[in-house]
């Protein structure tokens, strides 16, 4: 349902809830009623790029 962008090279984080806005206009990352969500998919981000031994985690 969510989509989390996080850009390695300026820390910048982008949230989407591609239910309610499919064409991404309108970015969650700030709203305090998505910050559970917000930190609970960054968490599963890392897990992710740990289990791949991703180089951008070094970057976060």
């Amino acid at each position: 349902r969510y989509k989390l962008i996080e850009y390695p090279h300026n820390g910048e984080v982008q949230l989407f809830d591609l239910e309610k806005d499919p064409w991404e206009q309108y970015d969650l990352a700030e709203n305090p009623t998505y910050q559970k969500t917000r930190k609970e998919l960054g968490e599963k981000l890392v897990e992710l790029q740990l289990e791949l031994a991703d180089p951008l985690l070094e970057k976060r």
